[in-house]
């Protein structure tokens, strides 16, 4: 073990058709998951990078390097350690038109704490993706998708959560009791950054937009419950490329606070 309370088990094991001796190291979290009547959809689990997907010229990208993506949702979600990039596209099948691809990068203002994504609730029961490209010719396989990805003290008592619904994504800083509220998003990539009916926030580029509803606001019992509190929260940009939290009110420090971001489900 280490000093931060992690163990690591070294031994043997068949990779390859060849004995390698390896190391595993085991962690222990403690995090907040707030009750919601969202259900994750499926269509925008999150799956985890080992190998199979590959750079513009066609190599191998590390799971070290890019963590976990998404396959289905729009834009599409990549998540680097302490970043997500968010690709938008725009690709036809006319030989003669270019297809464009725009990269938007989002970090976290002021983070000294690049941490990688870890899944939640991995979905090791439901379907798989096996991959077999020019790039990992021996094959990829049994890939799962998990509901939920956490950044674990992007600030110091502060998680971030991302999750979806049939929507799309959904985020959730957690702030723990005590937690420093001064935090931030940094973009980079888009066009403009706009307020969107003096709440919203809109991420603008040249082949496509995005945009984060108004922050819903809330505190958690011991239970996990939501409380309402008498004040809700913005969007606003202080300068340029970087989104902020205005709106702040009185709390309990004590408790565990939240700020959701996300669409409401769609009722079919």
């Amino acid at each position: 073990a280490d000093a931060n309370g992690n163990i690591y088990v070294t031994g043997t094991a068949l990779i390859n058709e060849e004995v390698q001796t390896i190391t595993i190291k085991y962690r222990s979290d403690y995090f907040t998951v707030p009750k919601g009547t969202d259900t994750p959809s499926v269509a925008n689990y999150f799956y985890p990078n080992s190998g199979q997907i590959a750079d513009e010229n066609g190599d191998a990208i590390s799971g070290e390097t890019l963590n976990y993506y998404t396959i289905h949702h729009y834009p599409q979600l990549y998540f680097q350690p302490g970043k997500m990039n968010m690709v938008f596209s725009y690709v036809d099948a006319d030989t003669t038109t270019e297809d464009t691809l725009v990269r938007v990068d989002m970090s976290f203002l002021d983070s000294d704490n690049p941490t990688i994504a870890y899944p939640i609730n991995e979905m090791t029961e439901s379907g798989y993706y096996n991959y077999f490209l020019a790039h990992c010719p021996e094959g990829i396989t049994g890939v799962h998708g998990s509901e939920k990805l956490i950044y674990d003290d992007v600030y110091s008592n502060v998680d971030v959560i991302f999750s979806s619904n049939n929507a799309g994504l959904k985020l959730y800083f957690i702030y723990k009791p005590n937690a420093d509220h001064d935090i931030g998003l940094v973009f980079e990539g888009q066009d403009d950054l706009q307020i969107v009916n003096n709440w919203g926030l809109r991420i603008v580029t040249a082949i496509g937009s995005y945009e984060f509803e108004k922050p819903r606001v809330y505190q958690l019992d011991d239970d996990n419950n939501p409380i309402a509190l008498p004040w809700q929260l913005s969007w606003v940009i202080p300068q340029s490329g970087v989104a902020k939290f205005t709106g702040w009110g009185n709390y309990d420090q004590s408790k565990t606070l939240v700020i959701e971001i996300g669409n409401p489900e769609i009722n079919s």
